[in-house]
């Protein structure tokens, strides 16, 4: 690639117009990075592959004070999938996860998450360890 090419290529790579008005996007990414400065599994925890589809994507964030599913729809027809859990050291069968997205809880049951996905849809799925179990 010659320096030409390259600058062509640079258009594309620009920081995030904040400039413009549409609110609802806008404070979807604050939400989004709120969550991460918030979540240190998000930052700097291990990431290992759950489950992955045409459509959907889940990965789990792994850090020794916390963990983070995330779970992404690309489609735009409403996904139902069993997300396997494994490799986990605090979701274990049982465990009740937050999302972060909505407030909204799932129960890990038989080492799956049984979730519904709208259209285009993201979960990021957290849980905690508890402060007297280190």
């Amino acid at each position: 690639m010659t320096g030409g090419d390259w600058n062509k290529d640079n258009a594309f790579r620009k920081d995030m117009d904040w400039s413009y008005e549409d609110l609802e996007i806008k404070e979807h990414f604050k939400k989004l990075a709120r969550i991460r400065k918030e979540h240190i599994a998000l930052r700097r925890g291990i990431q290992k592959e759950l489950y992955v589809d045409r459509n959907t994507y889940a990965f789990l964030r792994m850090h020794p004070e916390e963990e983070v599913i995330a779970v992404f729809n690309n489609s735009e027809e409403e996904q139902n999938k069993d997300i396997p859990v494994k490799g986990s050291n605090l979701i274990k069968d049982k465990t009740i996860l937050k999302d972060l997205m909505s407030d909204q809880t799932y129960t890990v049951n038989q080492n799956k998450l049984k979730l519904t996905l709208k259209p285009k849809e993201a979960k990021i799925l957290a849980i905690k360890r508890p402060i007297n179990s280190v």
